[in-house]
């Protein structure tokens, strides 16, 4: 299939030709060129420790992008009663600079009023209490892992609970270890309202900031408990999966708002409130930030278990087959012809797709733009004592 090169982008070069190594050969090329471009790199098959090794004119450096210093000061409430609002300096503070503020796929970008850092569940409050005062919005934003616009506008507060240099750039990380934050961590609870955890599960309270990946590692460094599924991005908050009701990916899960035991938020008047009715819990717990700033949530987790997979990479019409009788476009028609698969053979993988989502845990199918396969990661869950 050809595309009509009109240059219709003033500075951007069409691609002729819509065929899968052509347009990888492109991409990387691209990739190598533009900086912004780099994390690709790994997607793309550049997997030595020195790229240069593979691709003339990379540096050694190129796949580790460097973070950007936190330029900060301890805020001020500028018009604010300063009596009304006594805090330490490290409970809130501010990011210097107009920094613009954009999301995960830049879809959303201005320059707020002012982007704050907050560590403490005070800093929160004065926070709002703040905004009341000077008739301004306030709007919570984490890794910016989002393609709607979530968020506030250019006269309103950005508000943070992790330091904005680790989610400007790929890779994303984790706040540094000496990162003194009360709104980041993980603790065993003995019970919510006086309602103790089923046999072979625990409570947990997960502050709000805690990223995915430092969840992990509790996870890990506690190895008993964990949660029955998740979201698979690392670079992630617990307030922001739980406030849009993220959910795990197989027909026996449900969201992460349906673990939740008890939540705690700040309202639009600064106080600090909590919900653990379990049917008032239907709607705060996955509130999409309409009841106020959440600054943590308890959640039930069970026994930690193995995820037995064995992940493979096949031809993208064998990972998710088409139903019989829909119509396989003709670029799929010509890879099938050139790996020698039949209708029987998509028929098989049919099958196999089926008894995957019945029968596995949790379902993942990887498939990026411009490539001939697909990745295949389902698991079974298997119990430690068996493993």
């Amino acid at each position: 299939m050809d595309v009509t090169n009109t240059n219709r982008f003033e500075g951007v070069e069409a691609i002729e030709h819509l065929d899968a190594d052509n347009l990888h050969k492109d991409l990387l090329s691209r990739s190598l060129e533009d900086h912004r471009l780099r994390p690709l790199l790994p997607l793309l098959g550049v997997t030595s420790p020195d790229p240069k090794a593979q691709h003339e004119g990379l540096t050694k450096d190129v796949l580790t992008p460097s973070i950007r210093i936190l330029e900060t000061k301890a805020f001020t409430f500028p018009n604010a009663p300063h009596e009304s609002l006594p805090l330490e300096d490290w409970e809130v503070q501010e990011l210097l600079g107009d920094k613009p503020f954009k999301n995960w796929v830049a879809l959303t970008h201005f320059t707020p009023k002012y982007t704050l850092i907050a560590r403490s569940i005070r800093g929160v409050q004065s926070v709002v209490k703040y905004a009341g005062l000077v008739d301004r919005k306030v709007r919570v934003v984490g890794y910016r892992h989002t393609w709607s616009p979530l968020f506030t506008k250019p006269e309103d507060i950005v508000l943070t609970f992790i330091p904005p240099n680790v989610c400007e750039e790929l890779p994303y990380s984790d706040p540094p270890s000496d990162w003194h934050s009360e709104l980041q961590g993980v603790t065993l609870v003995e019970s919510v309202d006086g309602v103790k955890p089923p046999s072979d599960h625990v409570f947990a309270k997960v502050m709000a900031g805690t990223t995915n990946n430092q969840f992990r590692l509790w996870c890990h460094k506690h190895a008993n408990w964990a949660l029955p599924f998740n979201t698979v991005v690392l670079a992630v908050t617990f307030g922001g999966t739980n406030s849009t009701i993220c959910h795990g990916a197989g027909l026996s899960t449900s969201t992460l708002s349906d673990l939740v035991k008890e939540i705690e938020y700040v309202d639009a008047h600064g106080n600090l409130q909590r919900v653990s009715d379990p049917e008032e819990l239907k709607a705060a717990s996955g509130c999409f930030g309409f009841l106020g700033i959440v600054v943590s949530i308890t959640i039930q987790m069970e026994t930690m278990t193995i995820a037995e997979m064995r992940p493979t990479q096949v031809p993208v019409v064998l990972a998710i087959p088409p139903p019989k009788g829909y119509p396989i476009p003709q670029i799929i028609r010509n890879q099938m012809r050139q790996a020698n698969i039949s209708e029987e053979d998509i028929e098989n993988a049919r099958l196999e797709w089926i008894r995957r989502c019945e029968e596995d845990h949790f379902h993942e199918w990887f498939w990026f733009p411009y490539q001939k396969n697909a990745w295949v990661n389902t698991w079974k869950r298997r119990h430690l004592s068996h493993s």
